[in-house]
Order: structure tokens, then sequence, then C-alpha cells
């Protein structure tokens, strides 16, 4: 039996979805998926649909597929898009880039941050002066903070940086092992 309109995409929906955009971003490119959700059939089929209750009549299956690509260009790193795909028939009914625009920002990418900058020389310098003690450990925390969203568009985040000292249990309870 075939899903109800407003049943969310199954996994292998899913998966099909995401087949189906994979080509429109060519083989070489890493196409990152922010989003694969149901795209909700209009009012209109919906009240057809429900009229008659003719499967004849069920509104077609649209994946909304929100991708995020790297590209060449020096102005826009990364590009946003949003795709519909027509899961009934197999193919991307729409593609639009959301240009200057980006997705909501995911713990992948903040951890990709995170060692980018532990990994910057500039960074690593200014720790090492600080003379840290041993077992202290450099915490890099990205916290994504948002522009107004009309004139401004541009990514924004901010890195807070702390230490962490690793003391020996032993030590914190009077020498006693554990």
């Amino acid at each position: 039996m075939p899903p109800h309109p407003f049943d969310p995409l199954i996994p292998d929906e899913i998966s099909r979805a995401a087949a189906i955009v994979r080509p429109h971003f060519g083989q070489q490119q890493d196409v990152n998926f922010r989003v694969i959700t149901l795209q909700e059939p209009r009012k209109k089929d919906m009240i057809s649909f429900m009229e008659s209750l003719n499967p004849k009549d069920r509104p077609t299956r649209h994946a909304r597929v929100d991708v995020v690509v790297e590209t060449v260009d020096t102005e826009e790193k990364f590009a946003l898009f949003e795709l519909l795909v027509d899961l009934d028939q197999g193919r991307v009914v729409a593609k639009q880039h959301h240009a200057g625009k980006h997705s909501y920002i995911d713990t992948e990418f903040m951890q990709r941050v995170e060692k980018a900058c532990l990994a910057d020389p500039v960074v690593g310098e200014q720790v090492d002066g600080l003379g840290l003690p041993e077992g202290s450990e450099v915490v890099v925390e990205p916290w994504a903070y948002a522009t107004d969203g009309e004139n401004d568009m541009r990514r924004r985040i901010s890195m807070v940086s702390g230490v962490r000292e690793h003391v020996l249990l032993s030590k914190m309870v009077g020498g006693t092992s554990y």
C-alpha cells in the first residue's frame, strides 16, 4: 500500500532522492546533503485526493533536498542549492541556487572548523606561549551566530577556546587509586 501523502519519507525514498540529486553536481564533487524531507503536497491536490479517495488522484511524492557543495568561486566557497525531486518519476523538477545564503551549521562542520583552528600555526604559537600545565587540553568550541538575514547573509562563526586540565582521579581524592 502506498504511503499517505503526508507520511514522512521512508529510508528508501531518502536514498532514492539522494541518488537522483548526486548527478546534478558532477561525479567528482562532494555533495553535502543538509536535509532530505517530504515536500508536502499542495492543498488543492490534497483536497482532490481526500474528496475522491481514489488512488489515481494521490498527489505525487516529492522530496525537498538541500545540499551544500564546494565551489571554485573565490566569492562563495560553499554554495547552497535546494532541489525538488519527483520520487514517482525519479527526476529533479526544480533546482535553485541560493546565492550568498548558507545552510544551518551541523556538528560535522563544527568539528571541521575546530580541527582547522587547532591546526593553524598562529593558534599553535599562541597556545605554546601560554605555558599550560602538563595534562591540559586546549578546547575550541565553534559557536554559530546569525546575521540580520536581509542585508548581510555571510556565514559567521565565533570560536571560543578554553583550557581543560586533566587531573588524575587519585590526586583528587587524597591519593586513593580507583
